[in-house]
């Protein structure tokens, strides 16, 4: 795949985050939710802080 287009696009493809925001009265993801501004979650960053929250709260208790 890196062959068909630039490398520095495929990698910059492959280091963002998954994305979800509101648009047009229905959920979206990734490249509709460029222009959401502040309401956009990142699902991954979201998904990974909940679960090492969850390992540290259940390990300590």
């Amino acid at each position: 795949m890196a062959a068909e287009g630039n490398v520095s696009g495929y990698i910059q493809h492959h280091l963002t985050n998954a994305q979800m925001c509101m648009a047009d009265g229905g959920l979206a993801f990734n490249y509709a939710c460029k222009d959401a501004g502040f309401w956009t979650w990142h699902i991954d960053s979201l998904l990974f802080s909940v679960g090492l929250g969850a390992l540290f709260l259940f390990r300590f208790l």
